[in-house]
């Protein structure tokens, strides 16, 4: 599969770029220094990777040994679809770097005292083309060694933070590159310097955002592995050039990564957000990647810091999302980790896939099912919800493991795939379309088009939360 790493500059070019990452998920995430390894490395590569993928499929990263092995042979084999393209292994970060050079305009150094510049960062990688940094002045950090490359690129510094090192969001005064008055909250107010230089000014996507944690994260990185740490959600929303957010969507309490915030301010903020998406995507549905970060914060799991439930803070977050026309591609735990959805994007998708044949009333009463009279027999009858698949996470890596169960062909079960997920996960939509049995059928959950709450579009039902006209039409 694998060229030598010694190709030509004009065969590297219609190679597949294939990046080894799968020794983060074996760090010992105890160790503050391992941890932070393994979120740079991570950060670094989802905008590298979500960048040289805006246009065509050139960087594959192995981050989960299953379902990415899966997947990337599948690609290359069964589906027909990059069969002919070559493969070329990328032994290190430096070498990724230097093949990709010239397709990267600068670095976005992010600030982690002020965890929300993470996402930041995230938001400019993909608009200006830059590779997010932590800033890390230790010798052996990725900052370190990325700043000391000679490239081009290493050249040009976006820093969310000062010159001379201190912070530059510190909830006072006024919001930096603003005339808005400061909320009191670094965090919103960093929120809010994004809104204004990236959304209110259209330079973000239309279509697109991401509801992600940022490096609140590293204060307890070991509550679950790192492929849920969602860093590598964010190549596809990188690519698609979205906005990046981490708030709460409780009024009635400060969130635990900001406790001294006036309780509301992240609720303020957030339909603040919304509100100037919605107007810069002219009342479109909004496709909103990620989930509330319920094992870290915003509920009243574990250390998380609410009184509110994880369950109740979901339908909170679907309740205000939808006021907006925001529908969820919902990557919750415990399966939130994704990587390659910029990579997948590509794949190409027929215009139609057929339905298994309905049965007849003759075929029903063949089976017992159906009396002569047309009635139905005096049966107990189970249907098999298969679901939610309402997230391109737990899609991606739950196909792999159904249709290669031997008692999947034998039980009749519907799948509620979302069909908004055919965006991150075509290659999976195709696969279990192209290898249905008898048994499949495919039906919609949560909720049809997209997970959202379809009466909130309705203007008499609570769509007081945005003031904004009905949305059913767009939905």
């Amino acid at each position: 599969l694998f060229a030598s790493a010694g190709w030509a500059a004009e065969d590297a070019s219609m190679s597949i770029a294939y990046y080894d990452m799968t020794e983060l998920t074996q760090l010992d995430l105890r160790d503050p220094r391992q941890a932070r390894r393994a979120w740079d490395t991570a950060h670094l590569v989802a905008s590298v990777q979500g960048i040289v993928n805006r246009d065509e499929p050139r960087l594959f990263v192995r981050f989960m040994e299953q379902p990415d092995d899966f997947w990337f042979d599948y690609c290359r084999g069964e589906s027909g679809w990059l069969v002919d393209r070559p493969v070329e292994a990328v032994p290190s970060i430096e070498a990724l770097l230097r093949r990709f050079a010239d397709d990267l305009d600068g670095v976005v150094v992010y600030d982690e005292r002020v965890a929300a510049t993470s996402n930041l960062a995230s938001t400019i990688a993909g608009i200006e083309n830059r590779v997010c940094l932590r800033y890390d002045p230790a010798d052996d950090s990725l900052y370190t060694m990325v700043m000391a490359l000679e490239l081009p690129f290493v050249q040009s510094v976006t820093r969310l933070m000062n010159d001379d090192g201190t912070p530059l969001f510190t909830g006072e005064g006024i919001i930096p590159g603003t005339a808005m008055p400061s909320t009191g909250s670094a965090k919103c107010d960093a929120h809010l310097w994004a809104k204004h230089h990236y959304l209110d000014s259209g330079k973000s996507s239309r279509d697109y955002m991401a509801y992600y944690i940022d490096t609140y994260w590293l204060t307890d990185p070991a509550i679950s592995g790192f492929t849920n740490a969602t860093l590598t959600n964010h190549d596809f929303f990188i690519a698609n050039k979205a906005f990046f957010f981490d708030l709460h969507v409780w009024g009635d309490e400060a969130p635990v990564d900001d406790s001294g915030q006036e309780p509301g301010t992240d609720l303020a903020t957030l339909h603040q957000l919304l509100e100037s998406m919605y107007r810069h995507a002219e009342g479109r549905i909004i496709h909103i990647g990620g989930f509330t970060p319920w094992a870290w914060k915003y509920t009243s799991h574990g250390n998380a810091g609410s009184k509110h439930a994880p369950v109740s803070t979901e339908w909170e977050y679907a309740m205000i999302i939808s006021a907006y026309n925001g529908i969820m591609d919902a990557d919750a735990l415990g399966l939130s980790g994704m990587a390659n959805a910029s990579f997948y994007q590509h794949f190409p998708l027929r215009d139609h896939y057929p339905q298994n044949a309905k049965p007849t009333e003759s075929s029903l009463r063949e089976r017992g099912l159906l009396l002569e009279n047309g009635q139905p027999a005096h049966k107990a009858f189970v249907c098999f919800y298969m679901g939610d698949y309402d997230a391109a996470a737990w899609l991606n890596t739950h196909v792999p493991r159904w249709w290669q169960v031997p008692a999947h062909e034998e039980t009749l079960c519907t799948w509620a795939f979302n069909p908004n997920l055919d965006r991150r996960a075509p290659h999976a939509m195709h696969y279990v379309r192209t290898n249905q049995s008898p048994n499949d059928w495919f039906m919609y959950g949560d909720s049809g088009a997209g997970y959202l709450n379809p009466g909130m579009l309705l203007e008499e039902h609570r769509r007081d939360l945005s003031g904004l006209p009905c949305g059913i039409d767009a939905w």
